[in-house]
């Protein structure tokens, strides 16, 4: 097992990306394993990883995606845990083990192992950070099986997985954000100053878990979203309140985004579709040269507005707790948020659900408007 590294400031010393991981925030099993010096002998040491190999060689070549991901990545995280979690290398592995942990018991096991055992402020930090993150999404998810728009993705997703179903379905959603609100707390208390190196998102832990905190209690389903207020992309005073009686759609995006450009033709077409109808698509953007995306915007015909949010890490995506590129939110007439990243054909289908309640004159909960 490596030595360990005395932990100083409590930032690591060690050049993180350099091991292999990814960016990409969907890390796979291969990656993991890059974390660690040896990973591939530690890999054939264990009896039931031999016969995983050749998939996970071919995963690689293919782009990271397994037939049988669930278990490969629950025997990665076991492994884990069990020789490697005094490790300050797991880091990274930490930051984005909630986008496992939600459906791998092994991953959840890991990360709270590491936030208790880890000798480094750094992954205890992370840890405690991505155990929040998980139970937000848990909430999130739960909200998104009691819709009938949103619950069908869910189920088919997860058809093979009915423990997985049954979970979401009957999660407690108000423990599950008190305890979020509990590690949130810890990190800002102890983990405040504490940042993951380049080239990984350089925000102090603290200012994370704040936005985390401001997500939590601000921006679920069925509250109503705090106002908004900057200028757009042209300099020009933009205030999301000035929109109360039409439907928004709120897309924080940025031109380096794939996904989020990929999804500019079916906004261009939504917008067109509903004109003079009793809506507005409004953006947030995320890049770094405000020119450079007025440019793209132009050239992409995204007639609508955006807020200027000054960078990826600028004010609005650091107070709203945004951590993935887009982030949607579709308010109705009264400014609650009714929808979470939904997208295509579930957005669609979400703003037309609104347009119906606007124009029959009913709000989000069921009274007459008029």
């Amino acid at each position: 097992m490596p030595s360990p590294i005395p932990e100083g400031t409590g930032q690591s010393s060690l050049p993180l990306h350099r091991y292999g991981v990814g960016v990409d925030c969907h890390a796979r099993f291969f990656q993991i394993c890059a974390l660690i010096p040896q990973g591939t002998e530690i890999l054939r040491w264990e009896r039931t990883v031999p016969a995983l190999w050749p998939e996970l060689r071919a995963a690689k070549a293919s782009g990271g995606h397994f037939r049988r991901e669930s278990d490969v990545v629950g025997k990665a995280f076991d492994l884990l845990t069990r020789r490697w979690i005094t490790s300050e290398r797991l880091a990274p592995v930490c930051y984005y083990g909630y986008l496992q942990s939600v459906v791998s018991p092994e991953a959840h096991h890991f990360l709270r192992e590491a936030m208790e055992k880890s000798p480094y402020r750094l992954v205890r930090g992370v840890a405690c950070l991505s155990l929040a993150r998980h139970n937000r999404c848990l909430v999130e998810m739960g909200q998104r099986m009691r819709d009938t728009i949103t619950r069908k993705p869910l189920v088919e997703l997860y058809a093979a997985k009915p423990a997985a179903l049954k979970m979401l379905e009957s999660s407690d959603t108000a423990a599950l954000e008190r305890e979020a609100e509990v590690f949130l707390e810890r990190v800002i208390a102890e983990y405040g100053d504490v940042r993951m190196p380049y080239p990984y998102n350089e925000t102090p832990l603290g200012e994370l878990a704040r936005g985390e905190l401001f997500r939590l209690r601000n921006l679920s389903v069925g509250k109503v979203a705090p106002d908004l207020e900057g200028e757009d992309m042209d300099g020009r005073k933009l205030k999301l309140s000035d929109y109360r009686g039409k439907v928004v759609a709120l897309v924080f995006w940025a031109t380096w985004c794939g996904p989020c450009m990929g999804m500019v033709p079916h906004e261009r077409e939504l917008v067109k579709r509903l004109e003079g109808k009793p809506f507005v698509l409004l953006g947030v953007n995320g890049d770094d040269n405000r020119e450079a995306a007025k440019k793209v915007m132009a050239r992409e015909r995204m007639t609508w507005r955006s807020w200027w949010n000054g960078g990826k890490s600028g004010s609005i995506v650091l107070k709203w707790g945004v951590n993935s590129w887009p982030t949607v939110y579709i308010l109705d007439t009264q400014g609650v948020i009714r929808y979470e990243n939904v997208r295509f054909e579930m957005m669609d289908q979400a703003i037309d659900r609104l347009v119906k309640e606007a124009e029959s004159g009913r709000n989000s909960s069921g009274d007459d408007m008029r």
